[in-house]
């Protein structure tokens, strides 16, 4: 008989096709102006593109910074019901992101110049002509770009994910016709190419704006809002999103500083390109990341230590069954592939461009799993060890190893260190839980971090699941059941059976009308510091509260069973977020 998905299950499958196939969308812009860049432009474009790269990264590290403390801060917040909050959250982060924009624009514009001489010694004047022009045209991007990141990173809270799948198909789209226009139309080179980037983005933003014109959006920007001592919680969460960006422009920085005096610009044109052709892993490393660090922390606030182990697994089996077909895809294809990211007759370099995206192939065979973990660290509230695997992952292995082997053995040496860094990546991540745990991990629940204390013990915990009325009258009897066996009142064994019957036959009565494969689940824990009902389903959304306060029914024995629960209850919270209907009730 075959497995029926949880809603956990669920979400996952639909969060994660939802934000892989936006965020490839949104990667495949940066594909195609590599491969436009390479094919159109010549490699001297291409070199300069690379040489930029740092800066580049050290855009998306401020965008990270702002972007990733922002969603977290107010998931927590939509957690609790508090969506006041949330606003307040969001409308100071709107003026922040905006105002930030505007002075890292204002710097690079102004100051590139000083810093290419500085990070590209060595290169060619025509080269740091066309990497300057290219920076400047780039930097404009800051603003609409923040903004896209920050309302993209919320709506999955306010229920609007598909915006957020149409706004990267719609600045692919103008990213690949202006892209076009570039280079055959008005000729405008690198610094051309920068600038239809910047007008796609614009184009984006736009379109995602439209989100505020429809009815029921939780988020509402306000000037009359703004606390601004929300921003330093913000940086500290954000920090675990901006980490990698940091680390990103000083693993750029070595790699460009090792192969320059190696190999000279070709190599660093043969890096550029070889890493472009992994960006389309890239969405998917960041995507896993990003999908186990929310539905983890969501199983973490529930104590669901399965739950926990199960997302941990999911996404370790999603990210080797894409990157097994990437990876091998790449391995066979890799000249071909070359060829669209640099368009040149030396074989040398073919050759060698060739062979970097082959040594990358291998590293992410084994550093691929550490975003499954980082997601599950920080889901489970271990930021720092984020952090510390972002650290080791993004910056610390890479640089050392290729300034150790780079300088001490050439071009090879800095190829060996590629696939050498994928592998103490992931050695790490295994002796991160072992150390802390003193356990050898033997499965993937010996690889979280969890408080001895941590969930519930044998005996606390009842949860059961319903489809139809039939299982709805079941699984209330057996919660009636459970609460009287652990000893607790009658009178609240009867109104918690109530309850949930009542709840659970309007959701398959109404909630589940024009919804394939509809599902609820209910846990009830009962322990001496907490009581608690979690019902949860993804039919259509229903504030029950609300709607029975609104109604207020003139019929004594109507919604008895909701009424007698809020009665006894200490708080009820409705919480609609990534296409669930949660109540929580604390007894």
């Amino acid at each position: 008989m075959k497995k029926e998905k949880t809603l956990m299950e669920g979400v996952f499958s639909r969060l994660f096709t939802v934000m892989l196939v936006g965020m490839v969308c949104g990667i495949l812009c940066n594909v195609i102006d590599s491969a436009v860049t390479g094919q159109f432009l010549g490699r001297d474009a291409v070199a300069a593109s690379g040489l930029t790269g740092p800066f580049v990264s050290l855009i998306g590290l401020v965008i990270a910074l702002f972007v990733a403390g922002t969603g977290q801060l107010c998931t927590e917040n939509m957690g609790k019901a508090d969506i006041g909050k949330v606003n307040q959250i969001f409308s100071t982060m709107v003026v922040c992101v905006t105002v930030f924009g505007l002075l890292m624009t204002v710097l690079f514009t102004a100051f590139s110049p000083m810093f290419l001489p500085f990070m590209a010694k060595g290169a060619d004047p025509q080269v740091m002509e066309m990497a300057d022009g290219y920076l400047r045209g780039y930097s404009l991007i800051i603003i609409p770009m923040s903004l896209s990141s920050l309302l993209n990173s919320l709506f999955a809270l306010d229920n609007d994910q598909k915006r957020s799948l149409g706004y990267a198909v719609i600045i692919l789209v103008a990213d690949v016709v202006l892209d076009l226009l570039n280079v055959f139309v008005f000729h405008g080179g690198l610094l051309g190419m920068a600038l239809a980037s910047v007008v796609s983005a614009v184009i984006g933003l736009l379109y995602l704006l439209l989100h505020f014109r429809q009815e029921g959006h939780l988020l509402r920007f306000s000037m009359n809002n703004l606390n601004f001592r929300d921003v330093p919680e913000v940086l500290v969460y954000g920090f675990a999103g901006a980490i990698p960006m940091l680390m990103g422009s000083f693993r750029s920085a070595s790699f460009n500083y090792v192969l320059l005096k190696a190999g000279g610009t070709d190599a660093i044109a043969a890096f550029s390109a070889a890493g472009c052709a992994f960006i389309l892993l890239v969405s998917l490393t960041m995507t896993i990341q990003s999908v186990t660090a929310s539905l983890t922390g969501l199983a973490f606030g529930e104590e669901d230590t399965d739950s926990i182990g199960q997302i941990l697994r999911i996404s370790l089996v999603f990210t080797y069954r894409v990157f097994l077909v990437i990876g091998l895809l790449l391995l066979i294809f890799a000249a071909p592939v070359s060829s669209i990211f640099i368009r040149t007759e030396d074989t040398a370099l073919r050759h060698q461009t060739t062979a970097f995206i082959r040594y990358m192939v291998i590293q992410n065979l084994f550093g691929i799993a550490s975003y499954c973990f980082s997601g599950s660290f920080t889901g489970t509230g271990h930021v720092r060890l984020n952090y510390l695997v972002s650290i080791f992952r993004d910056g610390l292995f890479p640089c050392l190893l290729v300034l150790i082997l780079g300088l001490g053995f050439g071009i090879p040496g800095a190829e060996a260190s590629i696939p050498a860094t994928g592998i103490l990546t992931l050695l790490s991540c295994i002796c991160i839980p072992a150390v802390i745990n003193r356990v050898f991990p033997r499965s993937v629940r010996d690889l979280l971090i969890l408080s001895e204390d941590f969930g519930t013990k044998p005996g606390e915990c009842f949860e059961a699941s319903a489809k139809d009325m039939e299982q709805v009258v079941d699984m209330s009897e057996k919660a009636r059941q459970f609460i009287m066996e652990r000893g607790e009142d009658v009178k609240m064994a009867n109104h918690v059976a109530l309850f949930i019957e009542e709840m659970a036959k309007n959701t398959v009565q109404y909630g589940f009308k024009k919804v394939k494969n509809g599902r609820i689940e209910l846990k009830l824990i009962l322990k001496e510091q907490k009581k608690m009902i979690r019902l949860k389903d993804n039919g259509r959304p229903f504030d029950p509260i609300r709607w029975l306060e609104e109604n207020n029914p003139e019929e004594p024995g109507k919604n008895i069973g909701i009424r007698m629960i809020i009665g006894l209850s200490k708080k009820v919270q409705y919480i609609p977020g990534m296409e669930l209907n949660n109540i929580i009730v604390e007894l």
